[in-house]
């Protein structure tokens, strides 16, 4: 894996469906359903791009994002096994840390504030919170003084903390965007800091009303149905059938209890709150000389945690498949019945259960039976043949090992020991110094090849005045963006000058025009954005995977076709749909093409002829004298078919046009 580039993540926003393969206008369910999957076949080495392409999950990831409406987050590498709950609490108030694990794909941002009013009381705001947390979405509401509370809190867990934005007047009455930047800044450091080192913090938790427990009971229910649905293999995987029935229990009633931890744990620091905003100037200096006070809040929201924990059935913890096994014997225990003592998953079921619990042992078998054969997968095979061949090499060298000390003195053998440490040692700084000769000498190629390159492009600047009427053409940024307002295809049409016609078909073609195009008469037309180069010898489009183009100078003909004919897959023509049409004829691979344009009505019919017509008859007259020149320098130059001079005519009209008093007068002509 790796980050996609700007570039990149441009490209995947432009056509988001297609990255996670889902119908266009799919709902969010849909859509966390669709990455969920592919966050699984990642994790589980299943996914079919995973060796051929390694940003596959990167762009999956970004696509996501942008249909979920989560912000992109700066420089950072998704990974795909965010999804499992592998974070433990800072704090484990219950007896098995692992009932309380949390998933790290947790991200926070706050959108929109709002300001509120009590009676008798001053303005506050309100900041609305976006929680993005293991593909789910909500929104919750807090005060900066519920911010206040939960630094306090956490001031007791943990021993270093981001500062906290401080406390102003001004935004007593105003809406604080700048605020609300730190605060989001404040929440996102607390969490990434603890992600990095594997931990959560339940307070946190409850501050953002997550029910960690409640999701991951429903995230590790999907997993298994996918995997159960989309996994198949012909080998069947026993699983003890008590540690089964626990993760179904855990799955399925693991959820009651757990809702109302986070509604108990907000409701107390909202009654904390409350009792700290009613209090006057005296309870507030008693308070700070008491700290234990306040630490009331902190300890509730734990301490309803691990009373939830103890009520609700609890993760199976590790697989025991001992208890299917005679400890004696390493074979299946007597009258053992499927459906009552074990059952059979697949490979995937398998692999996710021993990912997120772990234990074992793993009992495969080729029949849904236990008393059958033992059958092992490519994996287990090679690890077990590694441990018969690296045993039996360990055995035969501590037996050469016992002959020579035999015979051999001590002292000698000491000496020997020394001798051969030596050596190891000089062959691995022989590999040091070979590796720091080859780093220096591709420190001083990549050095060479910089230095020619920067030679080369001073000589370039030098010769720039003397090129520069071979490429007078300023670029598109500069040519056209300053023009706002911009004639369509049918209003061009009904300019009469051929110059400014020309002038306001190049500006159009520069911003870009949809038009429907067909690249066979036998297909049906779509919908693609047509534009021209900056120097207007080539003419592009849109399409879903790259962009395409087309010379003018590989063009025979442009003609206008009315009413349009369309054909089968047999050749027969039918009946006609669309009226008018441009059919652009050119060459590609020493065939020849038809590009296919649907004009709306005859005037755009007409404009696109008529500029893409002298566009053709511009680019082909700058190599019809021959195609190379001689500079000042007397070098062979080759000539570049292009269209600059139109550009700068239509450069000049569209400054003209700009500098009168009367927009409208052109429009006229």
């Amino acid at each position: 894996m790796g980050k996609l580039t700007l570039e990149q993540i441009q490209r995947v926003i432009a056509d988001p469906y297609t990255e996670l393969q889902v119908p266009i206008g799919s709902p969010p369910e849909q859509i966390a359903a669709a990455f969920r999957a592919i966050c699984l076949q990642a994790t589980l080495n299943t996914h079919p791009n995973a060796d051929h392409d390694p940003y596959a999950f990167q762009r999956q990831a970004v696509a996501y994002r942008f249909l979920y409406s989560i912000p992109l987050m700066d420089d950072h590498e998704y990974q795909p096994d965010e999804i499992f709950a592998r974070l433990r609490p800072v704090d484990a108030y219950s007896g098995d840390e692992s009932n309380e694990r949390a998933s790290p794909m947790l991200e926070i941002s706050i959108g929109t504030m709002e300001m509120a009013q009590r009676k008798w009381e001053l303005p506050y705001t309100n900041y609305v919170i976006t929680v993005h947390y293991c593909l789910r979405k909500h929104v919750v509401r807090r005060r900066y003084n519920e911010f206040v509370v939960l630094h306090e809190m956490l001031e007791k867990r943990l021993p270093v903390l981001p500062t906290l934005p401080e406390r102003h007047w001004k935004y007593r009455f105003t809406v604080g965007s700048d605020r609300a930047m730190e605060l989001t800044k404040y929440l996102s450091r607390i969490i990434e800091t603890l992600a990095h080192r594997g931990l959560y913090s339940m307070e946190i938790m409850a501050f953002l009303e997550i029910d960690y427990s409640k999701v991951r009971a429903e995230e590790e229910a999907l997993a298994v149905d996918f995997l159960s649905r989309v996994g198949s293999s012909n080998v069947f995987y026993i699983i003890h059938d008590g540690w089964l029935n626990a993760w179904k229990k855990f799955v399925s009633l693991g959820k009651i209890t757990s809702t109302n931890v986070n509604k108990e744990a907000s409701k107390s620091q909202s009654d904390n709150q409350q009792e700290r905003n009613s209090t006057n100037a005296t309870e507030a200096t008693k308070a700070a000389a008491e700290p234990h006070v306040e630490a009331a809040p902190a300890k509730s929201a734990a301490v309803l945690a691990a009373e939830a924990a103890k009520l609700r059935p609890g993760p199976p913890g590790k697989i025991t498949n001992t208890h299917l096994i005679n400890p004696q014997t390493n074979a299946p225990k007597d009258l053992l019945v499927a459906g009552k003592h074990y059952r059979c998953v697949n490979y995937l079921v398998w692999q996710y259960f021993v990912q997120v619990y772990g234990g074992g042992p793993r009992l495969l078998r080729k029949e849904p039976n236990i008393y059958t054969t033992n059958v092992y997968d490519m994996n287990t095979l090679a690890v077990l043949l590694q441990k018969l061949v690296r045993g039996y090499l360990g055995r035969l060298r501590a037996k050469r090992r016992r002959h020579y000390m035999l015979h051999q003195d001590p002292a000698m053998e000491k000496k020997l020991q020394a001798l051969v440490r030596k050596m190891q040692m000089e062959e691995h700084m022989n590999r040091i110094r070979k590796f720091v000769k080859v780093k220096e000498f591709q420190i001083q190629h990549v050095a060479a090849v910089k230095v020619q390159r920067a030679f080369r492009a001073h000589v370039l600047r030098v010769e720039h005045k003397l090129l520069m009427n071979e490429s007078a053409v300023p670029t598109v940024a500069e040519n056209f963006q300053n023009i706002e307002e911009y004639y369509s295809l049918e209003e061009i049409g009904l300019i009469r000058d051929p110059r400014y016609r020309l002038a306001h078909f190049i500006v159009t073609m520069n911003k870009g025009v949809p038009i429907q195009k067909m690249r066979s008469r036998k297909k049906t037309p779509k919908w693609r954005l047509f534009k021209i180069n900056p120097i207007g010898s080539q003419l592009m489009w849109s399409s879903k995977k790259r962009t395409r183009t087309v010379s003018f100078i590989e063009c025979t003909s442009v003609t206008i076709e009315s009413p349009l004919v369309f054909k089968n897959a047999f050749g027969r023509k039918k009946n006609t749909v669309y009226d008018y049409a441009v059919v652009l004829t050119y060459g590609e691979n020493n065939q020849t093409h038809e590009l296919v344009m649907v004009c709306e009505s005859y005037c755009d019919c007409e404009a696109l002829h008529f500029g893409l017509n002298a566009l053709i008859q511009e680019t082909k007259g700058r190599v019809s004298d021959g195609g190379s020149y001689v500079d000042g320098h007397g070098i062979i130059r080759k000539k570049v078919p292009h269209a600059k001079r139109l550009i700068r005519e239509a450069k000049e009209i569209m400054d003209q046009q700009q500098g009168q008093a009367n927009p409208a007068h052109i429009r006229m002509h």
